[in-house]
């Protein structure tokens, strides 16, 4: 293997390591700022739950760190909810996530 493989290897590591830290802090502010900041009418007792079931996952299926796994930490959270909160809480979810990631893209 040549010096320069290995650096180019080095590098898209490097590349893939800074971008997941990217998008680790970024879902960290958006459960932030769904609940602390009150951008998601949620009730803000959840922000633990959401914050806990996206960097813990329960489910295999969840770990990697996607919008999917970020948006089921949300809905998953939401079930602690009555019926009629959660289905509130569960509407305005789409919009909220939309707002942020399509600003990303």
């Amino acid at each position: 293997m040549s010096l320069r493989l290995i650096t180019h290897c080095f590098d898209v590591i490097y590349v893939d390591y800074m971008d997941a830290l990217y998008f680790e802090r970024k879902n960290e502010e958006i459960i932030y700022e769904a609940f602390i900041e009150g951008r998601l009418e949620a009730p803000k007792h959840l922000a633990r739950t959401v914050h806990d079931l996206y960097f813990e996952p329960k489910y295999e299926e969840f770990k990697t760190r996607t919008i999917w796994s970020l948006s089921n930490a949300f809905t998953s959270a939401f079930k602690e909810l009555d019926p009629i909160p959660q289905f509130r809480a569960t509407a305005k979810l789409g919009e909220f996530l939309d707002a942020r990631f399509s600003k990303s893209f």
